[in-house]
């Protein structure tokens, strides 16, 4: 089946074509498609590469890939923090600070994974 390709300037159009039409009252009819596209493209070609950038879902998907990697390393140092805490200190504040930051992870980890809680204890019953 043959599929237009979701190009970041479609997606823009997609969002703001009815804004512009109603901005530049502009009707529906095919001589009115022309008008709209015209603006959209005028529009689109005013925009910075950054603003264009929002609208494409490559971008889109490795700025949320890298968001994910370094919120993953800050939640490892943390721990790793909490565990030296431990070391030195082996309270039980500091045991159950600790446990609550491993659970948080775990919980971060199975979100991220679609993991849900009672998949997980049924495969564990098995």
């Amino acid at each position: 089946e043959w599929q237009l390709r979701q190009t970041p300037f479609l997606k823009f159009a997609r969002k703001n074509s009815q804004r512009v039409k109603s901005e530049n009252n502009i009707g529906n009819g095919p001589q009115d498609r022309g008008k709209v596209g015209r603006i959209l493209a005028d529009l689109w070609h005013a925009m910075s590469q950054e603003e264009k950038n929002l609208y494409d879902i490559k971008i889109q998907n490795k700025l949320t890939v890298e968001r994910a990697k370094e919120t993953k390393k800050q939640s490892l140092v943390d721990l790793e923090e909490a565990i030296e805490t431990l070391k030195y200190d082996p309270t039980p504040s500091n045991i159950s600070y600790v446990g609550e930051k491993f659970h948080m992870l775990e919980k971060e980890f199975n979100k991220r994974n679609n993991i849900d809680e009672k998949s997980k204890k049924s495969k564990e019953s098995k």
